[in-house]
């Protein structure tokens, strides 16, 4: 799991990156399940709200 996150990260080179790819694949799958969860909730609170 990657614990900490800076933008100093996309400037590594693949050949010396300080993670394991599929970690960092791995952790992009959980952010954007996590953008999406709150997405949703969201959208439907907003839907409530307006009806």
């Amino acid at each position: 799991m990657i614990e900490h996150w800076n933008t100093n990260l996309r400037y590594e080179s693949a050949y010396d990156f300080p993670i394991p790819l599929e970690l960092l694949v791995k952790g992009a799958k959980e952010l954007t399940g996590f953008i999406h969860k709150h997405i949703r909730r969201s959208s439907s609170h907003r839907r409530k709200k307006t009806t």
